[in-house]
This record gives C-alpha cells, sequence and structure tokens, in this order.
C-alpha cells in the first residue's frame, strides 16, 4: 500500500465508523506512518496500528476490505507488544468524522524497529534511523 492507498482506506475506515455513529481514535507506526508523515513514495504490506474502539473498527476495516479488495488483514494491532508507552511527540495526520489518526513520532518508529530480529526489520531500521535523523548500528 502506498501512501494515497492508505489515506483511501482510512478514509473509508472513517466513513463507516461515521456511519455507525463512532468516533475512532488510532496510533500509526511501521511503513504506514512513515508513508503517512515523512516519506510519502514508501509502500507497505498493511497498516500497523493501535486504535479504539478494537472490534468495531475491524468490523468497519473488513467491510473496507471487501470494498476497496484489499488483503482481510490490511489493519492490524499486533504492533501493540512493541510499543513501550505514551508518544508525546505523535503528530496527527487524519481528522475525519468517524476517525482521527496519529502517527507515530521519529523516535518511536526507529526504537520500535530495534525491538525486531531479521533481515527485513534490519532495512526497516536504517530507512527509520533516516527519519529520525540518528544513527544506526551497522551489520554485515
Amino acid at each position: 500500500m502506498d501512501r494515497s492507498q492508505i489515506l483511501a482506506a482510512l478514509t473509508a475506515l472513517a466513513e463507516r465508523l461515521n456511519e455507525v455513529g463512532v468516533q475512532g481514535e488510532m496510533y500509526v507506526v511501521g511503513g504506514a506512518a512513515i508513508a503517512l508523515a515523512y516519506a510519502a513514495r514508501r509502500a507497505t504490506r498493511d497498516v500497523d496500528a493501535v486504535f479504539e474502539p478494537k472490534m468495531v473498527i475491524y468490523q468497519a476495516a473488513a467491510m473496507v476490505a471487501v470494498e476497496l479488495g484489499l488483503p482481510p488483514g490490511w489493519l492490524n494491532d499486533a504492533v501493540k507488544g512493541f510499543l513501550a508507552g505514551p508518544d508525546p511527540r505523535a503528530a496527527p495526520v487524519l481528522d475525519l468524522p468517524g476517525l482521527r489518526c496519529l502517527v507515530a513520532s521519529p523516535e518511536v518508529l526507529f526504537y520500535a524497529s530495534r525491538s525486531r530480529p531479521g533481515r527485513r526489520a534490519r532495512r526497516q531500521l536504517r530507512a527509520r534511523a533516516a527519519v529520525a535523523n540518528t544513527r544506526c548500528p551497522s551489520w554485515r
């Protein structure tokens, strides 16, 4: 998903939530956060986020997946285990009837990447280090 596809999916999600009278809150991390706020050309496989109300948003996201031809897991909260606490530098990227989205600060993006092992995570860590304007350890 590129920036325009992520925005389209989140906008459709906001519309579904608004139709049922729900105002969702979402904190986006990972590649989707980078695409939305820091590097518009970045693409990602899914949207990693924490959100409330969880079950209502998952139900609406399933409808959006069908409507837009997205994979069933286009939105997930698997990242919640990598987050340490509040992010005072989170930035708003979307504020619509039905959904308000914040993206993680560059520092949170960088440190969340550091906790994940593997080659793909190392590539992501280098990209996020650039966004956070910090140095990344060198791997061989």
